[in-house]
């Protein structure tokens, strides 16, 4: 799995180019007519970041990195990513102005610079992060939710509540690490809270996804069954308790049993 992870990053990374421009491409399955803008693009970029270089951080730490790629093969890749956090860095007042409304947007943005920036050494990018992390949190509410256009999104809550947990494990140290530690600890029980008795994900209010939130490149953006899960059970092995992990037993449990069922409940 490691090896297969690490190909795919480095893979990934024959796309930057180089003025450090993370080149994206309209997925083939896309409506025709369906326009992949710059802020779309950069928004990709953002995510491919956010992913790519903590996976490289553990990697780094990791006493079997040596049979996953040599430290020569590594230091190809890492530069790759710099020259592309050179780029994002640029890209810096658009992605604030584009994510403003959505704070998982924003932490995706944090997280980019932030794990980047540790991977690369490179300092510059500590006050960037923490300026997103910043407008991310002036968007949280007291009872959890990460209010993404207007409201709660359970899909959005989650991927929030992940990288929230990403920003912490890969260094981030500002003076609101302790604020964003509880909001990613009240966000995941708000989420554990959303999944019903049997194991179905409630979906009524969502702004984003399922019918009358978000289409994106013509596809209606619909709640995501693993990405849920994946919140829920990375925050129970990291001190949310029990009650995120029986949460995530009945949302496996139902998905397993319904693969094909729309994700989109009241």
């Amino acid at each position: 799995m490691a090896i297969n992870g690490y190909r795919a990053i480095e893979a990934a990374t024959f796309a930057i180019g180089p003025d450090g421009d993370v080149v994206s491409v309209k997925p083939p399955d896309a409506p025709v007519g369906a326009q992949l803008t710059s802020a779309v693009a950069a928004s990709g970029a953002a995510f491919f970041m956010a992913d790519a270089c903590p996976a490289l951080i553990a990697l780094g730490t990791s006493p079997d990195a040596g049979e996953v790629a040599d430290a020569a093969r590594r230091e190809q890749v890492i530069a790759a990513l710099d020259c592309g956090l050179r780029w994002l860095i640029t890209q810096s007042d658009d992605r604030e102005r584009v994510d403003r409304r959505a704070p998982n947007r924003l932490l995706y943005d944090a997280l980019a610079y932030q794990g980047c920036g540790v991977l690369a050494e490179n300092t510059d990018t500590r006050i960037l992060s923490g300026q997103f992390v910043a407008l991310a949190l002036s968007q949280s509410r007291r009872d959890g939710v990460f209010v993404e256009d207007g409201g709660s999104d359970t899909t959005y809550q989650a991927v929030a509540v992940r990288l929230a947990l990403d920003l912490l494990l890969t260094g981030y140290r500002q003076l609101d690490a302790q604020h964003l530690h509880i909001a990613w600890q009240s966000g995941a029980v708000w989420l554990g809270h959303r999944i019903m008795t049997d194991g179905r994900i409630g979906s009524t209010g969502n702004t984003r996804t399922c019918p009358g939130g978000e289409s994106v490149l013509g596809t209606q953006q619909k709640v995501s069954p693993p990405v849920v899960y994946g919140a829920l059970i990375y925050a129970a092995e990291l001190g949310s308790g029990p009650d995120m992990k029986a949460a995530a037993a009945r949302l496996s449990e139902w998905a397993t049993a319904n693969p094909r069922t729309d994700p989109c409940f009241p």
